[in-house]
């Protein structure tokens, strides 16, 4: 099975999130997407520079895929 990642970036302030984000990248496992879930959304906190006022944080899709 194959997965692609979503990801959005959120604020618990305000209850609001960001267009989803696509990653261009196709996952041969779950483990896998997970982890660079976790990596992609460190980048994305650390990247905003109102983090810690907007209270931000990520959520995300590892979506399976039909891709062979």
């Amino acid at each position: 099975m194959k997965f692609y990642l979503t990801i959005w970036l959120c604020s618990f302030l305000n209850n609001t999130c960001t267009p989803p984000i696509e990653i261009d990248k196709i996952y041969n496992s779950w483990n896998e997407c997970v982890e660079d879930a976790t990596k992609v959304s460190l980048e994305l906190i650390n990247a905003a520079p109102d983090s810690e006022e907007l209270r931000l944080a990520t959520k995300y899709l590892c979506k399976e895929s039909n891709v062979i």
